[in-house]
């Protein structure tokens, strides 16, 4: 099967977009299929405002005694492009979705062979004016819907801007033959927000970048009094709350528990000056070393904690449940799809307190059967679930069934005796 693979960012840079296209591609790829990369021109970028504005405090920020002016120019002058960019965001929104189906669609003309179908993650733009009869299988993590009322900037952004999203999204959906879903917060989304049919919606979780090389074993390390270790992965860590962690690992301290939190990603403040708190900063996946220490740190640590305001899928739960480590998450947005609740971890309401996680922790530390089995559990459903090869299979069967279901729907030309 020849698919053509529809991506914002080039399927070969493991960094990009979280890494889903170039694991998504792969995966598709170790079925057999033939995987056409198709990589549209064009990116939503705010870089001219910013560009606009970036001259004034070179220009002048070298006089001390204008710089009330040049802080009330600036705010001026901002004020004033964001109220011409909300004005123009639709159209231009628009603009650059007609031109990236345009952009692929040349693509399309040009291949030497034809495709069998189109398959893309997060392709909401590139799919919306183009043209092509070849069956469409679109996979996100998202909608328009939930990243709008999900992360701060994009709650933010002009009422303007919001529908040419959402206008895109929904003509996108509309379009496809079958749409894949990372969560069940996203699929309902699609077919809740989007009028998306439920027979063309289906879940797919995604997998896991950080795993064990294929010669580990994963042993099930039990938490005790004299050693606890928690563990959190926060790019962004207001949203993802790390002090909130911090407070956890302080109330367990405060009850006798030998603990250790380890934090990768950004910091804060709390996180620098609590003595229980490892700050590990950012770890690249394209550096080996950086990949050893997150897998290590990984293996140390008892429990994953997640307990975000907002969280398309969580991909940090499922890297933990490949070590055997079950998670403890906020039961918001793809996560309660990345956690079983009460079988690979936890689910506590949005606003549970730290006191409330740690309870959950000590009992769950206090009670090695349970730990155990919740190990287990965690680390079979990573291997079964959770991992890029179970994706690439479900997608292809997915695929395969549209391509089928096309060509028992094309009308047949039948040539008769006269």
């Amino acid at each position: 099967m020849r698919i053509g693979f529809i991506s914002l960012a080039d399927p070969s840079d493991p960094n990009a977009i979280s890494g889903m296209p170039f694991h998504a591609a792969s995966a598709l790829a170790a079925t057999g299929a033939e995987v056409v990369p198709l990589t549209p021109g064009g990116r939503f970028s705010d870089k001219p405002a910013k560009q606009t504005l970036a001259f004034l405090p070179r220009a002048i920020r070298k006089n001390p005694q204008i710089r009330n002016l040049r802080n009330a120019v600036r705010d001026r002058l901002k004020s004033a492009i964001e109220q011409v960019q909300a004005a123009q965001a639709y159209d231009r929104l628009i603009g650059i979705a007609e031109s990236m189906s345009a952009d692929i669609g040349r693509q399309l003309d040009s291949l030497d062979r034809p495709l069998d179908a189109l398959f893309g993650v997060c392709i909401s733009s590139p799919l919306y004016a183009l043209k092509t009869d070849l069956p469409i299988v679109y996979f996100s993590d998202a909608t328009a819907r939930l990243v709008a009322t999900t992360y701060a900037k994009w709650t933010r952004m002009p009422e303007t801007k919001k529908q040419g999203f959402e206008e895109i999204e929904s003509v996108a959906l509309s379009r496809t033959a079958a749409g894949l879903f990372a969560s069940q917060c996203t699929l309902d989304s699609a077919i809740n927000d989007y009028g998306l049919s439920p027979d063309r919606a289906h879940l797919l979780p995604l997998g896991s970048t950080v795993v064990p090389d294929a010669y580990d074993t994963i042993h099930i390390d039990l938490p005790s009094r004299e050693r606890l270790e928690l563990i959190i992965v926060a790019a962004d860590p207001i949203r993802k709350r790390l002090d909130l962690c911090v407070e956890i690992t302080r109330e367990l301290a405060a009850r006798g528990w030998n603990v250790t939190l380890h934090s990768i990603g950004g910091h804060t403040r709390a996180a620098l000056s609590c003595e229980r708190v490892r700050v590990h900063g950012f770890l690249s996946m394209g550096d080996p070393i950086d990949r050893d220490i997150h897998k290590t740190l990984l293996r140390r640590s008892h429990f994953m904690l997640l307990p975000s305001t907002g969280e398309m899928f969580g991909i940090a739960p499922g890297e933990a449940a490949h070590f055997g480590r079950p998670s403890l998450v906020s039961a918001v947005g793809g996560l309660p799809t990345a956690v079983q609740h009460g079988k690979t971890g936890l689910c506590l309401p949005v606003d549970a307190s730290a006191k409330q996680y740690a309870d959950e922790i000590e009992r769950l530390a206090d009670n090695p059967d349970q730990y155990r089995a919740m190990s287990e559990a965690a680390l079979e459903r990573a291997r079964t679930t959770l991992n890029w090869p179970a994706f690439g299979r479900r997608a292809i069967e997915v695929i395969r069934d549209v391509v089928e279901n096309q060509a028992e729907r094309r009308p047949r030309v039948c040539v008769g005796a006269e």
